[in-house]
C-alpha cells in the first residue's frame, strides 16, 4: 500500500513539473495552444542554408522582435501596393498537419498577368545591379560606346559591386560553373531566348518583386493557398527559376530573355492540399501558354501508390496531355542515391517527361542524386552541385537595406533547370532556323505561292500539325527539339542533318548523357538548313 502511495505521489509530481515547465501535455487544447506558441516562435528552416542565407538567420535572432513588428507594417503596405493581394504572415507559421482543410482551386482560375508592381524592398546595394543586360550584347568599335551607352567619366568599373564584369556583362560570372560547363556562352552567341516564349515553373512561387525577373514575371496561380498571389514563401522556386531565365547585372539564367510564369503547389509548410493541385497546375500551365514545364520535385521511392493512385493518374494524364500539345516536361530524378528514377508512384515514371540527373565540377554523379539504370527513355544529366541563382528578397532585406538575394543549391532540382533552359534555347533557334527556310523559299516563289511563316506559338503549338507539312517532318517541331537535346551530349550520338536523324545513346548512370547546351543550340540554329529543305 505504502509503494503504491509512493508512486501516484511521484507521478502526481511529475506533472505538476511538467505543467510549471510548460512543456506541452501529450494531447488536448493546452497542446494545441504550446504548439502554436511554440511554432509562431520558430522560423521557417530551408534545408540547404549558406551563405547569405544563414547570415540573413543569425542577424533575424538577433533583432526577431523589433523586426517582427517592422515587417507587420511592411507588409501591410505592400498587399495595398499588390491591389489586395495577399500578404504572406512571417510569424505565425502553422505545422502542415493543423492545415487539414483541402485547398480547392477554381474551376478556372484567373489566367497569369505580368508583374508591374512596385517593389517594397528597398533597392541592392547598386542601383546598376537593378538594370537588366541588353539581350544580345555586341562588341563596340574601338573607341566608341557600347550600343545603347554614351561615353560617360561616372560609367562603372568592372570590379565595382553589381557593376557587369569584363567576362559575360555579369557580376557572379565566376560563381556559375554550370554555364561554362554546358557551353551556354557558345549558345548566347545565337540566341537568349525568344520573348515570345514561355517557361513555367511550377514549385514554391516565385519572387515577382526579384531584379532578375524584371519586365518578364508572370503571376500565376497559388494552388496552395487558392489566390492568385504566387509569391515564394520558401526560396526553392525563385532559385530554380533563376537557373532557367535569371537576367540583371548579377545573374544570368541558361535563357535569360524568355518569361518566366510562376505556378505555386507547396506553401511554406508543405505540398498543396488536394489531390489533383499537381495536374491542375500542369494543365494551368499548359492553358496559358507554357512551351516548357519545370518541376523540380517528386519523388521515386513511391512504391505502395494507396490513396496516391488517383493523383498520380492524374499527373500523368496532365502530362500526357502537355506533350501532346507540343509542352516539354522536365523533372528533377531525385535525391534518394537510387539506381533507377521511376518508381512506380512517382512523377518521374511518366514516359513523356525529361528526368534530369545531377552531376557535380568534375562530370561526376553526385552524391545524392538517382541515376538512370537504363530504364527511363528520355533521362539526361546536367549541373546540380553548388549551383548559385536568386532568392527572395525577403529573406535578404529589412526597411531600411537590402543584401544581394543569391545564393547556393544542390539537388537535381537545380539540374533540371538548366535542362528546362536549355531547351528553351533550342526551341528559339530552331524557330529562327524555321523563319530563315520559309523566307528563302519564298523568295524564289510568286507571291500567289508563298507560304506563311507561322508565329513562334503557332510553329510548336496550335500549328505545329502546318508545320511539319511546310517542312515535310515526320516529328512534331516539339518531339525534334527534344531529340536535338538528347543527342547533343558528352555521348556519342548518330546524327544524320540530311535526313533529321538526331538519336543519342544511353548509359546506366547519366542517361543520354552530360548536357551539352551550346552543341545542341548550334545544331538546332542550322536543322533545316543543313537537311536542304
Amino acid at each position: 500500500m505504502n509503494r503504491r502511495i509512493t508512486l501516484l505521489l511521484s507521478g502526481v509530481f511529475g506533472l505538476l513539473t511538467a505543467c510549471s515547465a510548460q512543456t506541452p501535455l501529450v494531447g488536448g487544447t493546452a497542446n494545441r495552444a504550446a504548439i502554436q506558441a511554440q511554432t509562431a516562435k520558430r522560423p521557417v528552416v530551408l534545408k540547404t542554408e549558406t551563405g547569405q542565407l544563414r547570415k540573413y538567420r543569425q542577424n533575424q535572432q538577433v533583432d526577431l522582435s523589433q523586426s517582427q513588428k517592422k515587417a507587420t507594417a511592411q507588409l501591410q503596405r505592400a498587399s495595398v501596393s499588390r491591389g489586395g493581394l495577399r500578404a504572406f504572415n512571417t510569424t505565425v507559421v502553422p505545422e502542415p498537419e493543423q492545415r487539414i482543410t483541402p485547398v480547392l482551386p477554381p474551376e478556372n482560375p484567373p489566367a497569369p498577368v505580368l508583374a508591374d508592381q512596385k517593389s517594397p524592398f528597398p533597392p541592392l546595394p547598386d542601383l546598376l545591379s537593378m538594370n537588366p543586360l541588353p539581350a544580345a550584347p555586341a562588341a563596340p568599335a574601338e573607341g566608341t560606346a557600347a550600343p545603347g551607352q554614351e561615353p560617360n567619366a561616372n560609367q562603372p568599373s568592372a570590379n565595382q559591386p553589381g557593376s557587369p564584369t569584363a567576362g559575360n556583362g555579369f557580376r557572379y560570372d565566376d560563381l556559375m560553373w554550370h554555364l561554362r560547363k554546358t557551353q551556354t556562352q557558345k549558345a548566347w552567341q545565337i540566341t537568349r531566348g525568344n520573348p515570345e516564349q514561355i517557361v513555367a515553373v511550377i514549385d514554391t512561387g516565385l519572387d515577382y518583386f526579384h531584379p532578375a525577373f524584371r519586365g518578364r514575371a508572370l503571376m500565376g496561380f497559388d494552388f496552395a493557398s487558392n489566390d492568385p498571389d504566387p509569391m515564394d514563401e520558401a526560396a526553392h522556386g525563385t532559385h530554380v527559376a533563376g537557373i532557367v531565365a535569371g537576367n540583371d547585372a548579377n545573374i544570368q539564367g541558361v535563357a535569360p530573355n524568355v518569361k518566366i510564369l510562376g505556378i505555386k503547389v507547396f506553401s511554406a509548410q508543405g505540398f498543396a492540399q488536394g489531390d489533383f493541385a499537381l495536374a491542375r497546375a500542369i494543365r494551368y500551365a499548359v492553358e496559358n501558354g507554357a512551351s516548357v514545364i519545370n518541376m523540380s520535385l517528386g519523388s521515386p521511392t513511391l512504391y505502395d501508390c494507396g490513396g496516391y493512385s488517383d493523383m498520380i493518374r492524374a499527373v500523368n494524364s496532365a502530362i500526357d496531355e502537355a506533350y501532346a500539345q507540343g509542352v516539354s516536361v522536365v523533372t528533377a530524378a531525385g535525391n534518394e542515391g537510387l539506381d533507377f528514377i521511376n518508381g512506380r508512384c512517382s512523377v518521374q515514371q511518366n514516359a513523356n517527361q525529361i528526368p534530369v540527373i545531377a552531376t557535380n565540377e568534375l562530370d561526376q554523379l553526385a552524391g545524392f542524386s538517382n541515376s538512370a539504370g537504363h530504364v527511363h527513355p528520355k533521362a539526361i544529366s546536367a549541373p546540380g552541385v553548388n549551383i548559385f541563382s536568386s532568392i527572395p528578397m525577403r529573406l535578404v532585406c529589412n526597411e531600411q537595406r537590402c543584401e544581394m538575394p543569391y545564393d547556393y543549391m544542390d539537388g537535381t532540382s537545380m539540374a533540371s533547370p538548366v535542362v528546362a533552359g536549355a531547351l528553351a534555347l533550342i526551341r528559339s533557334a530552331m524557330y529562327e532556323d524555321y523563319v530563315r527556310t520559309i523566307q528563302r523559299r519564298n523568295a524564289t516563289l510568286p507571291p500567289a505561292q508563298a507560304q506563311r511563316t507561322l508565329k513562334f506559338r503557332e510553329f510548336f503549338h496550335e500549328q505545329a500539325h502546318i508545320a511539319q507539312a511546310q517542312l515535310s517532318l515526320a516529328l512534331r517541331p516539339a518531339q525534334l527539339a527534344e531529340r536535338l537535346l538528347l543527342s547533343h551530349t558528352n555521348k556519342p550520338s548518330r546524327k544524320i542533318p540530311q535526313g533529321l536523324i538526331y538519336e543519342g545513346q544511353r548509359d546506366p548512370i547519366f542517361g543520354f548523357g552530360r548536357l551539352d547546351i551550346g552543341a545542341g543550340v548550334e545544331a538546332a540554329s542550322r536543322v533545316f538548313t543543313l537537311a536542304g529543305l
